[in-house]
């Protein structure tokens, strides 16, 4: 994914938040981790080692061979431990909307191999006029987010077919406050997403969990200046 429209500076910020995404999965898409900064320091790599007129595919490929470079002195010793002989790894970007007022990518990561597989996805929203990544709060409504947790609350027990009432924590999932929403969150063209990844609200065996809330049942909720 290469976004080729719109302003300079909003092309760099966000194809740089792409190729951190796919270069540096751990630190753009755990959760916790604060993938501006990756973008960032993705940019950089741009502007000081590769050519004006370089593309992102450029710079994801010198990201790729340093971070190798870095994980297996490949000059003395060719070939990798047999534990990563034996597994596999993939990342991809993929367009959740791309329409205004917010450009949404879903970052995925997965893995096969070791003890077992695992895989993780991160959501990251931007404004198309700027590259700034957009946060919930500046979507909704002042005093909305009870309200959208309340909705994302039936959505979430729905998704797990779950009874409409009793504790969370009696069916496996973590919840020892009552439901809350992550800040996983991505925006597609009819819903909100919320993601909670692989061993994040319950072990392994359980799965991760997708949240899809209809714009429809939220529009009281939106800032009218932010129409989706």
């Amino acid at each position: 994914v290469e976004v080729l429209g719109g302003s300079e500076s909003a092309r760099a910020r966000i194809n740089a938040a792409i190729a951190a995404c796919v270069t540096d999965a751990a630190s753009a898409t755990e959760p916790g981790s604060d993938g501006a900064v990756a973008a960032e320091a993705a940019w950089e790599d741009l502007e000081k080692s590769l050519t004006p007129g370089a593309t992102l595919q450029d710079l994801i490929y010198a990201r790729i061979r340093k971070s190798s470079l870095q994980d297996f002195d490949i000059d003395s010793d060719p070939q990798p431990p047999p534990f990563f002989a034996t597994t596999t790894s993939s990342v991809s970007a993929e367009v959740l909307r791309n329409a205004a007022p917010v450009f949404s990518v879903e970052c995925r990561y997965s893995f096969s191999g070791g003890v077992h597989p695992m895989s993780f996805s991160r959501y990251f929203n931007f404004d198309p006029a700027s590259g700034e990544q957009v946060k919930l709060a500046s979507v909704l409504k002042e005093g909305a987010m009870a309200r959208l947790t309340a909705v994302g609350e039936v959505h979430f027990r729905q998704e797990r077919k779950l009874a409409a009432t009793g504790k969370l924590e009696d069916q496996g999932f973590g919840f020892p406050d009552g439901f809350a929403l992550n800040d996983n969150y991505g925006f597609g063209e009819k819903a909100l997403f919320f993601l909670f990844n692989d061993n994040e609200i319950a072990p392994h065996f359980m799965g991760p969990t997708l949240v899809e809330i209809p714009y429809a049942e939220i529009r009281n909720l939106i800032r009218p200046e932010f129409p989706l």
